[in-house]
């Protein structure tokens, strides 16, 4: 039987302070305000000027980052300080992170069993903190790249392939699920989805990603047994979004945009015959 995994102890990595100091929690020493690339934003709606650019941000609900526009940075210690911020607003978001840290070598020798895939653990902060550091490093090269982008690029060696073993549960970026379902309702509806109604896909993916999560776990059993199983595909949310903007109201919004469609084709074939 396995032993439990820790809970994370802030005061693990915390390091040294003097009198007025702030205490250093994520032990980040003298890097903690070092920069982080997380990538570029480019100037929308160029070419206007900066009333009427200032109105379509706001008709948009777009801000002006921090920094300007251009590259964007933040401090390595603003980067740690968004692991419990998505552990605690995000925990399929938080997962995913779980497996593309484990993925990119950061988590070291450690075992799935002790990462603790879903639980806020000194581990996985000890396996963000050196994935951070990495990007700092980065940061300062000539060529920087985003930390997504360090997180992808590491899982994507040969050698972290030999470095996965046993099962371990896969779950889908939210973001991009998100991102999936509004492209599928532009596609369908000509419009986009509100709030509610892609929190709402994003939700039901995660729990039929659960559910095959779950048949995956067994069916690893069973083979470890060496009885052949019969494998299923992991669920496309590109496909799943396609099938949710099918339904109820918005399947009869997207067929009457089909049918009118369909009346313009005939209409301009009428119109264009001698």
């Amino acid at each position: 039987m396995s032993s439990p995994v820790a809970p994370y102890d802030p005061t693990a990595a915390a390091g040294s302070s003097t009198a007025g100091e702030p205490v250093d929690i994520w032990g980040l020493g003298k890097t903690a305000q070092s920069p982080v690339f997380t990538g570029v934003v480019n100037q929308p709606f160029a070419g206007q000027s900066a009333g009427q650019q200032r109105q379509m941000l706001e008709a948009e609900g777009l801000q002006i980052p921090r920094g300007g526009y251009g590259p964007q940075f933040v401090t390595a210690e603003e980067a740690m300080g968004q692991l419990p911020q998505l552990y605690a607003t995000n925990r399929a978001g938080y997962i995913a992170l779980q497996q593309k840290l484990y993925a990119g070598g950061f988590y070291g020798q450690a075992s799935p069993q002790s990462i603790g895939l879903g639980a806020y653990t000194q581990t996985t902060v000890a396996a963000y903190r050196a994935a951070v550091l990495a990007a700092v490093q980065s940061a300062n090269s000539k060529t920087p790249i985003t930390f997504d982008e360090l997180l992808d690029q590491n899982a994507a060696r040969p050698q972290a392939k030999t470095t996965h073993p046993g099962f371990v549960a896969q779950y889908s970026d939210p973001q991009t699920v998100a991102a999936l379902a509004q492209r599928a309702a532009q596609t369908a509806l000509g419009r986009n989805l509100d709030t509610a109604t892609v929190g709402q896909f994003v939700a039901e993916f995660h729990r039929a990603e659960q559910e095959w999560n779950a048949s995956q776990k067994q069916a690893a059993l069973t083979a470890a047994s060496g009885t052949d199983v019969a494998t299923t595909a992991q669920p496309s949310a590109e496909a799943a979004a396609a099938q949710f903007v099918q339904k109820g109201p918005m399947g009869t919004e997207a067929a009457g945009n089909n049918l009118a469609d369909y009346v313009r084709v005939l209409e301009s074939m009428v119109g264009a015959s001698p």
